[in-house]
């Protein structure tokens, strides 16, 4: 996509969700600042890919789709994979398990509930059907909105019918091909965003300024709201950090209702902030190289989790994790990749190519 066509606040919303991706996974299970980012960083990114998406209008259109998805997400999956693969292959494996080959293959289709220990690749197979689900539903409704939205609607019906059946949904004990009941959340977010993405970008692109800057205004006032909602539902005091942490990796059956709203109102306000700020090539950047941080950000500390002596024991503790101004230090040296990245890619096409092979 050419930079001038680029919806600035989408920038915006993605590089905020690449950060928090990044920090929710340095921070403390049960703690209040990962409760609050993991209401919401998975759900942003799928929400995000429905406001940029088209419908497609012909059978060709879809196969065209699919293969564009292929390049753009197969592709890249399949390259980090197998990078992170080699741990694996050395002769002392510095991880807890060392897989066999078979099981890589199930975990490469998300087929048990076993992570590799580059654990957050899980989500691009996921999102991958995610939007092939989307391809093929926008073709059947003609792109109708409404009939999009209802889709969205569905999923999350099954989603909750899903959770109140199991009575919780743990992300690595319930698991099945391509994380099928996460494609059911994701799905209904992504049709959400779809839905929305006219309105939100009419609004965006509002001329009369003070109209809009007190409505974006507003925005702002529900989403710090839905924050302090979300973490005052989150108290657990039975949790080592005193906050729960519902999230799509771990949903109970009297918090599905909860996380679905709480969700859908911090990223439609957070969208709609993200409006008043201007665009700029830091989350431009971010943006367009979230994949290459989401693939890359547990190399800095997952040897640490995995060669504590606590992990080694099968327990849990925070010391195992880093801390949040870690998180901010391993976003900032990635993101200064992705700048020299794009210094190159600018300048070379034959490096512009080849980039996209790595999700960048």
């Amino acid at each position: 996509m050419a930079e001038t066509k680029r919806l600035g606040y989408v920038d915006w919303l993605k590089a905020i969700g690449i950060f928090l991706i990044v920090l929710g996974h340095c921070l403390p299970a049960y703690t209040l600042p990962r409760t609050v980012i993991y209401a919401f960083h998975v759900p942003l990114f799928a929400f995000a890919g429905g406001l940029l998406s088209k419908p497609a209008k012909t059978i060709k259109e879809c196969f065209l789709k699919v293969l564009g998805l292929l390049k753009r997400m197969g592709i890249p999956y399949l390259i980090w994979f197998l990078v992170s693969c080699v741990p694996y292959m050395l002769p002392e494996c510095p991880f807890k398990t060392d897989y066999s080959f078979s099981e890589l293959v199930e975990i490469f289709f998300l087929l048990n509930g076993r992570p590799m220990w580059n654990a957050a690749l899980w989500f691009i197979p996921c999102y991958f059907v995610v939007n092939l689900l989307f391809v093929f539903l926008s073709y059947l409704t003609k792109g109708n909105k409404l009939l999009m939205l209802s889709c969205g609607f569905v999923s999350f019906l099954g989603i909750i019918k899903l959770v109140l059946s199991e009575k919780t949904i743990n992300f690595f004990k319930y698991q099945n091909i391509f994380s099928m009941h996460n494609v059911f959340l994701l799905f209904g977010f992504f049709c959400l965003g779809y839905a929305l993405k006219d309105i939100i970008k009419y609004i965006a692109e509002w001329k009369e300024k003070p109209h809009k800057n007190y409505l974006l205004y507003i925005a702002l006032g529900v989403f710090i709201t839905s924050i302090i909602v979300c973490a005052l539902v989150n108290r657990d005091e039975t949790r080592p950090g005193g906050y729960y942490g519902m999230s799509v990796l771990n949903l109970r059956y009297n918090d599905i209702y909860v996380y679905i709203l709480m969700a859908t109102l911090i990223l439609i306000s957070l969208t709609l902030t993200c409006a008043l700020l201007p665009k700029n090539t830091v989350t431009l950047v971010m943006s367009q190289g979230s994949f290459f941080i989401m693939a890359t950000h547990y190399l800095f500390f997952r040897s640490k989790f995995h060669t504590s002596p606590s992990y080694k024991a099968g327990k849990w503790e925070a010391s195992m994790h880093l801390g949040m101004r870690e998180g901010v230090y391993i976003t900032v040296i990635l993101v200064a990749i992705l700048l020299i990245l794009y210094l190159f890619r600018k300048r070379f096409k034959w490096f512009s190519k080849m980039l996209t092979y790595f999700g960048i």
